[in-house]
């Protein structure tokens, strides 16, 4: 209870067969309690929490309590269940009176604690336990047999004293867990509790205990006890009121016997309950006249909440709705599809292109229309198990996942490769002839663009052996549509582009993208601003990925049906490269002698992984391919200027030409001798460090860093001699990163591919999926 504490009193809740948490309101915020599926695990969970509260039908709840009793944290157990089997209720009596526990009920709503918290469902709503002032501790302890009479006696209490501390329905069965007087005796012992108000009840005995421990001296604070069902002698025969124990049994059961055994052993007793209350207030009063009791200093209780339902039911506020929708509704006594109750849908025989277009298109189209709508499900349904979609839900269905995994691993494969098609097909088709292009006209346009002409081309078919499909819907449309320009169109299109090549067939997204705008622009339904924006919202692909969804799931069940095992791709159908994503191939380029060439490739597939191109005098000493990560270059023994083309400037002509490729940033041996040795270890570095630092680096690239070069180091001096003599053309233009003495070359081009091909987006992707599978 939120009104008179800070932190909940409800520690678990116990849901067989169930784990997880419960949202509730605590106050104005939310909250998440802990469902366990057991008690043991909820003990074990919560070991502070000593009062278990068994809501479970009289069916269960006995050995349901049993179970609680026995947990060595649980002190207390109220059971709310009406219609316990009383042999059932006396063994959980017996069991908790010989460890020193208490039950509460069966039959009872609980019990308060004012300000601390609450069993059950006693004191009600929280109107009523504010009205009652059981949001802070008062001085009067309560304790009665009837639920409901409790709720009517906080009330009444509140009004004339300064509210309770406590109280307790110990429940109406013959055999109630715990006693009147165990409560009454309990009170007694506590010091906040200054007089005690019992109610009670005609049939049973229980009332006599408390006569007994009143008369032996046992309580020495004021009671005012009241037992109800005076009015059964007014009756001629015995009669049972709502309680099980509520039946008089005899004389000694009645409540006149009662009342009187009470007020002889020095209980207040009213003379009748309308004056109950008097003799509450005058009670009370006398004690606070006496000094016994300091008045509880009233408190302002804190404003709780109004729930939301209860305040839109009452006017009092409004809020926004979260989402929107025009297509269906389940508010009433049936659904209703675009307005179109369930029932009529049935009874008029309703097929599944029908309520297609009632929740896609929220209009009943012409028959004709949904007859074409099912056609295309049905023709698209499969295409065999060799397709992407059909491959990927065949394996992921053998890797033993579920139903749902295995058909959305074949629709994720869904895209403008495969099956996505539709919608490009249809929009580039309108758009082509609603300009009045002729099909050369369209076909070439596309061509200058880059883009191929959606809908058209396939594997497998040819002009000569054309899709049955196809021909299929092509048939149904030129009998049954009003119009078929669209597809006429498509047709044109297609006996252009057959002249170019014998695949270049109109294919099935072909067809069903020109056919519907056929089916759209010749219903007279659709405006053509609907029109332009159903083919651009993707309804067209939406019929694809609903008739694979069939195929797909057909093959779940066929995998799982047959039992097949974990796919594994056979080896044979794999090409294994050596290549790896920054492979070190070497370019030896020889400026001189066409027989030291030969030497030198020799001696270059000796220490490395061999040559990728090798030139003669005059080669281009920047190959522009991007597999090539290191260069060899051998020179002239004396004169000549391609040497000196290397370095930066014609000052160096006379100096030593090794030491002019040497300042200028080449690595050069110190002989021929030690040529191969150093072109070894250049090789052995490069494919040590260059592979993982390079891909690092390529990872931390952005585009806009690209652009600005901000990242990459400025290149060497040898280059920019090279760019000025003009030997290194502009394809072969090469961002250098210097490791060590090396230069690795990184293209632009690879850069660029690099950041297209969503490297970066790759990195962020799996570190976001750290966060999320946590």
């Amino acid at each position: 209870m939120y009104v008179g504490r800070e932190t909940p009193s409800v520690a678990g809740i116990i849901n067989p067969g169930a784990e997880g948490f419960q949202k509730l309101f605590f106050g104005q915020e939310e909250i998440a309690i802990p469902v366990h599926s057991t008690i043991e695990a909820a003990c074990a969970a919560h070991p502070t929490a000593d009062v278990f509260i068994n809501f479970a039908s009289f069916r269960s709840a006995a050995a349901s309590s049993m179970s609680a009793l026995k947990q060595p944290t649980i002190r207390v157990v109220a059971i709310i269940a009406e219609g316990v089997p009383e042999s059932d209720a006396k063994q959980l009596i017996a069991y908790a009176r010989s460890n020193n526990k208490v039950v509460i009920g069966p039959a009872t709503v609980g019990g308060i604690q004012a300000g601390a918290f609450k069993i059950g469902d006693t004191a009600g709503t929280i109107d009523n336990i504010i009205q009652c002032k059981l949001y802070r501790p008062g001085s009067v302890g309560f304790v009665s047999k009837s639920g409901g009479m409790s709720n009517e006696m906080y009330n009444t209490i509140a009004r004339v004293t300064d509210g309770i501390y406590e109280g307790i329905a110990i429940g109406g069965d013959v055999f109630p867990g715990s006693t009147l007087s165990d409560h009454v005796l309990r009170f007694n012992n506590i010091p906040q509790i200054k007089m005690m108000v019992v109610l009670g009840e005609l049939g049973g005995r229980d009332e006599y205990s408390l006569v007994e421990a009143l008369k032996q001296g046992k309580v020495n604070k004021p009671v005012v006890a009241w037992v109800s069902g005076t009015c059964a002698r007014l009756f001629k025969s015995e009669v049972q009121f709502g309680h099980a124990g509520a039946k008089s049994g005899g004389e000694l059961e009645s409540a006149q016997a009662k009342n009187q055994a009470l007020r002889e052993a020095g209980a207040v007793v009213p003379t009748s309950f309308e004056a109950f209350e008097a003799v509450i207030k005058e009670t009370f009063e006398k004690l606070a006249e006496e000094g016994k009791i300091s008045p509880v200093k009233e408190i302002k209780p804190p404003q709780i909440p109004e729930d939301l339902n209860t305040a839109i039911k009452s006017g009092k506020v409004r809020a926004p709705t979260h989402i929107i929708s025009t297509i269906s509704d389940d508010r009433g006594e049936e659904p209703c599809y675009a307005g179109v109750p369930m029932s009529s849908i049935v009874e008029q025989g309703y097929g599944v292109g029908d309520v297609i277009s009632l929740l896609w298109f929220k209009r009943s189209l012409p028959r004709y229309c949904t007859h074409f709508i099912e056609i295309c499900i049905m023709l698209c349904a499969d295409h065999g198990p060799c397709v992407s979609g059909a491959h990927n839900t065949i394996v992921t269905a053998r890797a033993g996942k579920d139903l749902v995994s295995s058909l959305v691993s074949g629709l994720l494969t869904i895209g403008p490769r495969f099956g996505g098609a539709i919608d490009d097909a249809a929009r580039y088709f309108k758009d082509a002839y609603d300009r009045g292009l002729t099909p050369y006209e369209f076909v070439e346009s596309m061509k200058k663009k880059g883009i191929r002409v959606p809908g058209i081309g396939h594997r497998i078919k040819r002009g000569d052996n054309r899709d049955k499909r196809v021909e299929l819907l092509q048939k149904f449309a030129r009998t049954h549509f009003p119009s078929v320009k669209y597809m006429e169109y498509a047709v044109q299109v297609e006996t252009y582009t057959l002249s170019k090549a014998n695949n270049l067939v109109l294919n099935v997204d072909g067809a069903i993208g020109s056919l519907f705008l056929d089916l759209l622009a010749g219903s007279g339904m659709f405006t053509k601003q609907e029109i332009d924006e159903i083919v651009e919202i993707g309804y067209l692909n939406g019929l694809f990925v609903l008739a694979r969804s069939i195929g797909l799931i057909g093959h779940t069940f066929d995998q799982k049906r047959l039992k097949q095992p974990l796919y594994r791709h056979p080896w044979e159908d794999v090409l294994y490269t050596n290549l790896r994503f920054a492979e070190t191939v070497i370019s030896a380029v020889s400026l001189v002698s066409g027989g030291m060439s030969n030497e030198m490739y020799n001696t270059i597939a000796r220490v490395t992984d061999g040559i990728y191109e090798g030139i003669g005098m005059g080669g281009d000493v920047f190959p522009g391919s991007t597999q090539i990560k290191m260069m060899v270059v051998l020179g002239g023994e004396l004169g000549g200027e391609d040497e000196h083309s290397l370095v930066e400037a014609s000052k160096h002509w006379k100096r030593d030409k090794n030491e002019a490729l040497r300042e200028a940033g080449a690595v050069v041996p110190t002989s021929f001798e030690d040529f191969e040795a150093l072109i070894n270890v250049t090789f052995d570095k490069l494919v040590k460090s260059h592979v993982m630092l390079v891909f690092l680096y390529f990872l931390l690239l952005s585009k806009a860093m690209v652009a600005h070069n901000s990242i990459l180091t400025e290149p060497h001096e040898f280059v920019e001699g090279m760019k000025k003599k003009g030997i290194s053309s502009a394809r072969t233009r090469a961002q250098m990163v210097p490791i060590g003495f090396l230069f690795l070359e990184v293209t632009k081009q690879e850069i660029d591919e690099i950041v297209d091909n969503g490297y970066l987006k790759g990195l962020f992707m799996l570190a976001q999926s750290i966060g999320l599978i946590g």
